[in-house]
């Protein structure tokens, strides 16, 4: 097995992505660089080494196992981070709370995780519709099927039974879709509404490496681009 625990990769993704790299920045400081942050903002977060975890970074090759989306709340200016997870489903908290919390976890020294800011400022009508996307799914239950595996097995996108099938024989409809939703399908849900993303996009296609540096051409629309990745670590 390689250094990380992982009997299920040969090791090699997992090795550079154990620890963040140099210029990461203090919990301290991202409680100041937050109050900057916009709507539309991704947040990508590297885990503790598991079984589940290993295999998303083993099949996309980056060290994010979780991500999330800035919304900040126009009546309180409150930057909040929007994420849904396995036990907590659809949760909305205030990113400088969440992280100081959230990093301190077992394992500190496994944990970080990244911003990526959206160069763009979104129109009042954009922040609508956001909005409105945010009130649409907040009921959701988490997905804890197979589909977030078979979104990240780019060489699996034509069987039915891992991820969505190009040929049509198990393709789900839009509301069948989003009867239950996994962390990155949530963000893609909500960066599609309100125009960021490509309409025609499948967002249970996308996983946390999608948002990665580099990774954006298949999803996102013309005249929109995020920004380099800052990180931060309770270990610097």
């Amino acid at each position: 097995c390689c250094c990380c625990g992982c009997f299920y990769c040969c090791g090699s993704c997992c090795d550079k992505f154990r620890d963040p790299p140099e210029g990461t920045k203090t919990i301290k400081e991202l409680h100041e660089d937050c109050k900057d942050w916009k709507t539309g903002d991704l947040i990508l977060e590297r885990s503790p080494d598991t079984l589940g975890n290993n295999l998303v970074k083993a099949t996309s090759n980056t060290p994010w196992t979780h991500c999330g989306i800035v919304w900040v709340d126009r009546n309180t200016n409150i930057v909040n981070f929007i994420e849904i997870t396995l036990t907590l489903d659809y949760h909305v908290a205030p990113v400088g709370e969440h992280y100081e919390k959230e990093l301190a976890k077992e394992k500190t020294e496994q944990r970080y995780m990244a911003h990526r800011p959206l160069e763009q400022t979104l129109t009042d009508e954009q922040l609508a519709k956001f909005e409105e996307g945010m009130d649409a799914l907040k009921y959701k239950p988490y997905d804890e099927s197979a589909a977030q595996f078979g979104a990240g097995c780019d060489c699996c996108d034509c069987l039915p039974f891992c991820g969505e099938d190009c040929c049509g024989c198990g393709t789900k409809s839009k509301a069948q879709r989003l009867e239950e939703l996994f962390c990155s399908e949530l963000v893609a849900e909500l960066l599609q509404r309100c125009g960021i993303m490509k309409d025609d996009f499948i967002t249970d296609e996308i996983v946390p490496a999608d948002l990665h540096e580099g990774h954006e051409d298949k999803w996102l629309n013309k005249g929109y681009s995020y920004g380099k990745m800052t990180y931060y670590s309770p270990n610097v």
